[in-house]
């Protein structure tokens, strides 16, 4: 900046340049913002658990159904539009990953020849945290109100589904379970996981689990004192579903990604 003014270069304060940011962003379909987020940090005495509040970047596509439809709108311009699978309704693929420092929210059209390739999936938001409930919980109210508005609308009078996609852990924590190494594993039933070790036909059908027995079985761990070593009596529900507070979506609408495995 000294160097700049002692040759006479012409400049914007930063109080300008941030207003004339703050305008550019207005004008577009993205927010951005810093938001509170759980952060590790033993040393901090004010620390919870060895975990402190610590705001962090955060950016988002401020509103998803406009976006939705008009890439809707594109892909049917330029006929990418496939429904020889997928012939009932319109199916919105939203999914989240964690690499690095940052948490990815990723969305994709189901209806397309190649729906999983890079040209076809979209970040709608990048925020800089780890990856653990609460701040899923805090990422997740964000879009909750986007996601039940496209799931009441129409396009081109085809019906829109919305699937959640991801890894193991992310789908684990979205719906509160414990993760892939407990002993109720299964996000669809209620198998154990010695079950798993023997034959397919000596295996008793497990019931079939549902977003109305993982807010009773968390509500029952709850009133337990939430230990969890004996979290598996309660079908490992380790969290209030994520879910289930929003009223979103019910267990057979999230799916792995295609590269994630147990």
């Amino acid at each position: 900046r000294q160097f700049m003014k002692k040759h006479g270069i012409p400049y914007e304060s930063e109080a300008k340049q941030r207003v004339k940011r703050a305008k550019i962003l207005s004008s577009t379909n993205i927010k951005s913002k810093l938001i509170p987020f759980w952060t590790k940090d033993e040393l901090n005495p004010e620390s919870r658990k060895g975990m402190v509040l610590k705001k962090s970047p955060a950016s988002y596509i401020r509103d998803l159904p406009q976006f939705a439809m008009k890439l809707l709108d594109k892909y049917d311009a330029q006929g990418k539009l496939c429904f020889e699978n997928i012939s009932d309704a319109i199916h919105l693929k939203v999914g989240m990953d964690h690499g690095g420092s940052s948490m990815k929210i990723f969305f994709q059209v189901a209806n397309l020849k190649s729906p999983n390739s890079k040209q076809n999936t979209f970040v709608i938001g990048c925020f800089y945290c780890k990856d653990n409930h609460e701040n899923l919980k805090k990422i997740s109210s964000l879009f909750t109100k986007d996601i039940a508005i496209l799931q009441r609308q129409k396009w081109n009078e085809l019906n829109i589904k919305v699937i959640l996609f991801g890894d193991y852990k992310f789908l684990c924590d979205l719906y509160g379970l414990s993760g892939s190494a407990s002993i109720h594993f299964c996000l669809w039933c209620l198998m154990r996981k010695d079950d798993m070790q023997k034959c397919p036909e000596s295996i008793a059908k497990a019931p079939e689990r549902t977003l109305e027995m993982i807010k009773d079985d968390n509500k029952r761990f709850q009133q337990s004192r939430c230990d969890k070593s004996k979290v598996s009596q309660y079908n490992n529900c380790l969290h209030a579903s994520i879910i289930y507070e929003a009223q979103l979506l019910p267990i057979s609408k999230a799916m792995m990604s295609p590269r994630c495995s147990l």
